[in-house]
């Protein structure tokens, strides 16, 4: 199983990471509901749970346990789309390189869990061509999803499509 972490070798160059290998034993469990209507409202919820095993590691960094979810969409006369997606990611166990010393450590950051809320809307002009606008962390929250990378803010996407 991969594993990311920053690389303490580009901490002042650039923003990279390492990757690190590990045999792991995952028990995973998934379940998800989905409810389509004849009037184009679609709703869904998830969930996610995991626990990891690892064989050489002593955890599954920034690998969460629990992931979960509802997605609510409406299609109006196959011409616009509007989504919301609400997401929660539980906390998750960061691989820190400079809190090991002599290659030990007990000490592992926890990043905490989040809720990311996201709106999005979609202008289908015709089969081939459309115009979205997406936005993302809209409660504006501030939490890391890989250990010394904080999200930003809110953020806004708007773009074209074209299909061929």
């Amino acid at each position: 199983m991969p594993l990311f972490y920053r690389s303490p070798l580009t901490y002042a160059n650039s923003k990279g990471f390492e990757v690190v290998y590990d045999n792991a034993g995952v028990v995973g469990l998934f379940g998800e509901l989905k409810l389509n209507t004849s009037i184009g409202l679609d709703l869904a919820a998830f969930a996610e749970y995991n626990k990891y095993n690892m064989k050489e590691l002593s955890h599954a960094f920034h690998r969460p346990e629990l992931q979960t979810g509802v997605i609510v969409s409406y299609n109006w006369k196959e011409k616009i789309v509007l989504t919301t997606n609400i997401t929660y990611i539980g906390e998750r166990t960061a691989f820190e390189h400079s809190l090991f010393e002599n290659g030990v450590t007990t000490e592992y950051p926890i990043l905490a869990g989040y809720t990311d809320v996201r709106l999005g809307a979609e202008y289908r002009y015709n089969k081939n061509l459309s115009a979205f606008f997406n936005v993302t962390n809209l409660l504006s929250q501030n939490y890391e999803i890989w250990y010394g990378y904080p999200v930003q803010q809110i953020q806004f996407l708007v773009g074209l499509s074209y299909r061929f």
